[in-house]
């Protein structure tokens, strides 16, 4: 139907595009790295003293802070984060490396600790290396790229050299964006140690990793593990559809050297900070630890940079941003300050100690992280409502996606539309104009287009790689799906909706669930006829009352 087309622009600007927000945890730190923000400056009075005493010594700093020093100690580093991470997750990320916002590279060694979890001895582990979808030898043409990416784009370039085993060189294999490594043998329960250094060009386009004149931002850039699932190792390629990321739950000890008149905001939190000098050149060094979490994300931004900051119970919230005024700002942390109380009244407590709101370039509306969200700029320069719905639905992605984690690719109404649903339910209760707009529009389009979708085969269950554009997705995930968790919400009532949602992120937390169980659950809540409910609704077929 050629009158989708338009509907694209309306969507976008209604509610929140397709990539979701994305949380992170950050480090608030001024034009310098010895200027802390108000937030953390008692804390960190006395390691400003140990910095200033450190560049009083340069000549015996420069021998001290080379990288194979530091990687002397990565194994106490890598076994602390072990420690933090007992119950939720098997592999450890080590990542040490330096950021040159010049050239805009970033170059280190990672080093991967991971517990064969999979049930099998394996020959063989995977890894994603989401970056090199963005080399010049990739075509990448069409609508559906030129949607994400923009249609003038400057291709980026990753290197992944030095693989190691247990401190043996072997020969990796890449194939696209997938990266196998060999193993001689890894046993079910057996810890292996992984070593690569990479050097990355970060490309320029309008997606969730690049860069413009006043931040670069990160976003699914390290090379993460493959999730094993029932099928085997899950190697699915980089689609331009939909979320193309699915991960399990691990911990990340990461330093960052860069220039010390940058900041930093990351996934993590902050261990240690400081001046350090390498080869002659001084950079500001931040330690962050992130655990429990499903990918690692950070924004390096210039100090034009400025930031909000207060508490929501005991987690620290923080709003980057550039070119806005402080007093629409403001009102943007109000909402993100609501949105992370009404989320976790509803459906638990939010899992990290910092969540951050980060104004970034690119156009993808928001994109969705542990603990840290990335928001496009315009969405705060366009009116106000429009941020509101942004915020609101990056932070539901906190629950749906990062706490409860689920595969994207395969199920991506499991996360989207539920995280739709939540917003949408935000939005009726603390800004209800918005709410009613929102509310309005999906009806609209679920009766005017609901049925045609059906006879196309385009499905809300679809995998997202099976829908024929980004139209067709955005309309049944974001619209359909949303809608078929407020018309339970509407039959159940809102005591026992809240009731089973709750019950499913206690289940399922630092997991990766899937449709059934998420339907098992609302059959403990609400009894069995539920189940059709949600076969009738993922085959498009609207059901607004439950059977006997």
């Amino acid at each position: 139907m050629d009158t989708r087309k338009v509907y694209i622009i309306l969507i976008l600007f209604i509610f929140s595009s397709t990539y979701a927000g994305i949380a992170m945890i950050q480090h608030a730190k001024d034009t310098s790295i010895n200027q802390q923000s108000e937030y953390h400056q008692d804390q960190n009075d006395e390691q400003n003293n140990a910095d200033e005493n450190q560049q009083g010594n340069s000549e015996n700093q420069n021998q001290n802070e080379e990288e194979t020093n530091d990687n002397k100690k990565q194994d106490d580093e890598v076994s602390k984060a072990r420690k933090l991470n007992v119950d939720h997750g098997n592999t450890v990320y080590k990542f040490n490396g330096t950021f040159d916002p010049e050239i805009q590279q970033i170059s280190g060694t990672l080093i991967v600790k991971a517990i064969n979890d999979t049930g099998v001895d394996q020959n063989s582990i995977y890894f994603h290396l989401y970056p090199m979808i963005y080399e010049e030898k990739i075509p990448l043409k069409g609508e559906d790229w030129d949607f994400i990416f923009g249609e003038k784009r400057t291709p980026g370039k990753m290197d992944v050299f030095d693989v190691k085993v247990s401190g043996k060189e072997v020969n990796s294999k890449i194939d696209g964006t997938i990266m196998e490594v060999p193993l001689e043998s890894w046993t079910q329960n057996e810890e292996v140690s992984i070593e690569m250094s990479f050097i990355i060009d970060v490309p320029k386009n309008n997606g969730v990793f690049s860069y413009d004149d006043q931040s670069t931002w990160f976003g699914s850039w390290i090379p993460i593990k493959a999730v094993y699932t029932e099928e085997g190792w899950y190697l699915n390629p980089y689609h331009p559809i939909g979320d193309p990321l699915f991960s399990d739950i691990a911990s990340y000890d990461m330093t960052i050297k860069l220039p010390t008149n940058y900041q930093i905001a990351t996934s993590g939190y902050d261990y240690e900070s400081r001046i350090v000098t390498v080869s002659n050149q001084t950079f500001g060094s931040y330690h962050v630890v992130a655990e429990n979490v499903r990918d690692f994300a950070m924004v390096i931004m210039d100090d034009s940079y400025k930031l909000l900051q207060s508490k929501v119970d005991d987690v620290v919230v923080n709003v980057w941003y550039r070119n806005q005024t402080k007093e629409a700002m403001q009102k943007y942390l109000e909402a993100t300050e609501k949105s992370l109380q009404y989320f976790s009244e509803r459906y638990g407590k939010y899992p990290y100690k910092e969540f951050d709101v980060i104004a970034t370039g690119g156009f993808f509306g928001g994109m969705e992280y542990p603990g840290l969200v990335f928001v496009q700029s315009q969405a705060f320069e366009k009116e106000l409502t429009y941020g509101y719905t942004v915020i609101a639905h990056e932070t539901a992605h906190q629950w749906w996606y990062a706490l409860v984690g689920n595969n994207a690719i395969e199920e991506p109404w499991l996360d989207e539309s539920l995280t739709n649903y939540s917003t949408l339910n935000f939005l009726l209760k603390h800004y209800p104009i918005v709410g009613e707009k929102t509310l309005n529009s999906q009806t609209k389009y679920l009766s005017k287009e609901i049925e045609n979708f059906k006879e196309e085969g385009q499905l809300i269950k679809l995998p997202a790689k099976d829908f024929a554009e980004w139209q067709t997705y955005i309309l049944s995930i974001y619209y359909f799906g949303s809608q078929m968790f407020y018309h339970l919400d509407q039959t159940i009532g809102e005591e026992k909706m809240n009731e089973a949602l709750k019950l499913y992120v206690e289940r399922y937390s630092y997991k990766n669930a899937s449709r059934e169980d998420l339907i098992s659950v609302f059959e403990e809540v609400v009894g069995p006829q539920v189940r059709e409910f949600f076969d009738s609704w993922l085959e498009n077929e609207v059901v607004k009352t439950l059977g006997n």
